[in-house]
């Protein structure tokens, strides 16, 4: 009896502790963010990217991206987002199409987020 309690107490740590992390990256997050390197490739000179985050208390939230300079794909589109087992779930919509990007967040804090891709690209996010 006392192993299947320690189990469940040790689970109910992991669990709880995987949420708290979960929590305080997406706090981070919220707020407005320069992309100074994108999915491995350094923004140019004149060129920007800018991501805002607006976070809920659920982990999950909305925002929008901005892109200039590009000639391509400027604009701005919205997103909604997940952070779940330190991960960004990105979810956008344009057109009838929708994009979903899952990146790994290696590193977080108040000034610089590092994510990486699934193709093991590094994204650079630093606060405004």
């Amino acid at each position: 009896m006392r192993k299947i309690l320690v189990a469940v107490v040790a689970i109910s740590a992991l669990t709880l502790s995987s949420c708290s992390k979960d929590t305080r990256i997406n706090n981070k997050l919220d707020g407005s963010w320069n992309v100074t390197k994108f999915e491995g490739s350094t923004i140019g000179s004149g060129q920007s990217v800018t991501i805002t985050f607006s976070k809920d208390k659920k982990g999950k939230g909305t925002g929008t991206q901005t892109i200039s300079g590009t000639g391509v794909f400027d604009g701005t589109s919205s997103f909604s987002y997940e952070v779940a087992d330190e991960k960004l779930i990105q979810t956008t919509v344009i057109s009838g199409f929708t994009s979903v990007d899952i990146s790994t967040i290696k590193e977080y804090s108040k000034d610089k987020v590092v994510l990486v891709n699934v193709d093991n690209e590094e994204s650079i996010l630093e606060a405004k």
